[in-house]
């Protein structure tokens, strides 16, 4: 079996979600430390208690919600890494999802013309040549 060679770009998208995959989990690591904070200590009123209480509740599950979305990102970036098909499967799911968002929002992308801001077209032009680029490079999957 020949091994199959990892364009470059890909190689820079697959490190780029494995870094932002890290990222988020930083970040819902961050949660958990803020929550474990507040749901130990006491409190001088009920209300204070009550409200750091809840406000801990939701930072506990914000933090599971950022810590699963981090590990699941980082996951789909190692296995465009590994050159796995089921990852390629799902970038390109994802990236035809953001494409048909594109296609029922062009509305917004009108006006975004017609005010002349010409910075924030950049997300949908990156999508589409993501999509076609993942098309493009199917071969190279196992």
């Amino acid at each position: 079996m020949a091994k199959k060679n990892r364009p470059i770009l890909l190689s820079l998208i697959s490190l780029l979600e494995m870094l932002v995959g890290i990222l988020i989990i930083l970040t819902g690591g961050f949660f958990v430390i803020l929550s474990l904070g507040l749901l130990g200590n006491e409190f001088d009123t009920l209300l204070e208690e009550t409200f750091a209480g809840a406000f801990g509740i939701v930072l506990t599950a914000l933090a599971g919600a950022f810590l699963f979305t981090g590990f699941l990102i980082f996951l789909l970036g190692h296995g465009l890494w590994k050159l796995n098909s089921v990852a390629w499967f799902i970038s390109t799911i994802l990236y035809g999802l953001a494409f048909l968002n594109i296609l029922l929002n062009y509305e917004s992308y009108l006006s975004i013309i017609k005010a002349g801001s010409y910075n924030e077209l950049m997300t949908p032009i990156v999508t589409v040549f993501l999509l076609f680029y993942f098309l493009k490079i199917r071969d190279r999957f196992s």
